[in-house]
């Protein structure tokens, strides 16, 4: 029964995985379409800076500088995902079950200057640099 119960945890947390993955490489692509630079926020960064294969977060976090959503990109972000709420903070929306929720940032803070670069299943992804620092103030971004 015990093997039984284990089994179903590692089938649950692949799933969530796999779910997890598919979510941030849809949600790269059609950033991208739109043309809007993105960095990688709270948990879903920290997986890239540990490095770690197995996405383990509960959402899909990412950071946009305000100044790069312009009206086409939301058109575009529309087109591509036309249940998504847009409000001033955020936008959001799900892809397969996954929570993604895309931070709207207003001010120039020094952690999102210079962005690190990670590497993630053939692609990159930005993070904050100092992520230290970053990790520290996130809070407070939002």
């Amino acid at each position: 029964m015990e093997q039984i119960t284990q089994n179903l945890s590692m089938s649950r947390s692949s799933k969530q995985h796999d779910d997890l993955h598919e979510a941030l490489l849809h949600t790269q692509d059609i950033l991208e379409r739109a043309s809007i630079p993105f960095m990688l926020l709270d948990e879903t960064a920290r997986c890239m800076l540990d490095e770690d294969p197995r996405l383990t977060m509960d959402e899909i976090s990412i950071g946009v500088k305000t100044r790069y959503l312009t009206e086409s990109c939301k058109s575009i972000l529309k087109m591509w995902e036309p249940k998504a709420e847009f409000t001033k903070v955020y936008i959001t929306f799900e892809h397969r079950g996954v929570p993604v929720v895309i931070w709207l940032i207003e001010n120039d803070y020094q952690f999102f200057q210079n962005p690190d670069v990670r590497f993630y299943c053939a692609t990159e992804f930005y993070i904050p640099n100092p992520f230290k620092e970053y990790w520290k103030n996130k809070d407070l971004i939002k």
